[in-house]
C-alpha cells in the first residue's frame, strides 16, 4: 500500500487529506443521519475527483516528459509509468465510492426519522 502511494506522487496527499474529511462527514451522516453533515461531504466530492483528475494528468505529463528525453522509447518505462499514474485514480475513486455509499445510508436514516 506505501508503494501505491508513493507511485502516485505528491497528488496522492490532497486527495487522502480531503477525502478523509469527506469520508469522516460521510461517517457521521451515516451515524446520525443529519442532512447537513451529508450534504457536507457530498459537496466535498467534486473537489476529490478534480484533485483526482489533476493528479493522474500530473503523472502522465511525468511520464511523457521522460520518455521525450529518451534516445528510445521502451514499452516496459511507458506500462509501467502508466500504471504508476494510475494510482491516484484509485485511491480517489475508492474515497468516493465509499463516501458516497456512507452518504446514502445516511440519507436513508434522514428519511427515517423524518415523520410521513
Amino acid at each position: 500500500m506505501i508503494e501505491h502511494f508513493k507511485a502516485g506522487g505528491w497528488g496522492m496527499f490532497p486527495i487522502l487529506i480531503v477525502g478523509l474529511v469527506m469520508l469522516g462527514a460521510s461517517a457521521s451522516a451515516a451515524a446520525t443521519g443529519r442532512r447537513t453533515t451529508r450534504r457536507f461531504a457530498l459537496r466535498l466530492s467534486p473537489a476529490v475527483a478534480w484533485m483526482t483528475v489533476v493528479a493522474v494528468a500530473t503523472d502522465v505529463m511525468a511520464v511523457m516528459y521522460h520518455l521525450a528525453r529518451q534516445p528510445r522509447v521502451d514499452a516496459t518505462v511507458l506500462c509501467q509509468g502508466l500504471g504508476e499514474s494510475s494510482s491516484p485514480a484509485v485511491l480517489g475513486a475508492g474515497l468516493l465510492a465509499l463516501a458516497h455509499l456512507m452518504a446514502a445510508i445516511g440519507s436513508r436514516r434522514e428519511e427515517e426519522r423524518v415523520p410521513a
